[in-house]
């Protein structure tokens, strides 16, 4: 973290990266800022460094411009959202009039959106969410179906280990 702190790593430069194209040691980077600063990633308990790894594999970089709207409520969840760089702004109803007023929350920079509709088939959406800073918001996201694919592969792995980790117990008999 330090490294990047102090510019030796260019972070950002590493997140515009498209997935495919991103080098070994730039995902590892990536993985370990992610872990750092996103309140989501820290707190997952299965979390484990392996499957941020994949989830630094995964996340595509995306931007947005100041009052662009980038949920409905009601809208079926297909991704999450972090904002790297800007606010977003959370306001429950999709009418322009409500987006107009002031949001009833303001979600800063570093915290997921959208999460659950990873976790959930058909989650839809609580609440409208639109980019509230002038200028662009520069987002990195997840889809569902990586997100659930990366689950899966972590807990098949798992179970084969304590498969093969079962094989290696001696029960005397």
């Amino acid at each position: 973290m330090r490294m990047i702190k102090m510019g030796a790593i260019d972070i950002l430069k590493i997140m515009k990266t498209h997935p495919e194209k991103r080098t070994i040691e730039e995902i590892l980077y990536l993985s370990y800022y992610l872990t750092e600063k996103v309140a989501f990633f820290k707190n997952e308990d299965f979390l484990d460094k392996e499957f941020m790894i994949s989830v630094a594999e995964k996340v595509k970089f995306e931007i947005y411009e100041q009052s662009e709207v980038i949920m409905y409520k009601g809208d079926v969840g297909d991704k999450m959202y972090i904002s790297i760089q800007g606010k977003f702004g959370v306001y429950l109803d999709v009418t322009t009039e409500c987006l107009l007023n002031d949001p009833v929350a303001v979600i800063p920079e570093y915290t997921a959106i959208g999460e659950r509709a990873l976790k959930k088939d058909e989650d839809v959406r609580t609440a409208t969410v639109m980019c509230l800073d002038p200028g662009q918001t520069l987002c990195l996201t997840l889809d569902k179906q990586s997100y659930q694919t990366l689950v899966y592969v972590s807990f098949y792995v798992l179970i084969i280990l304590i498969f093969y980790l079962f094989l290696e117990i001696d029960f005397g008999c």
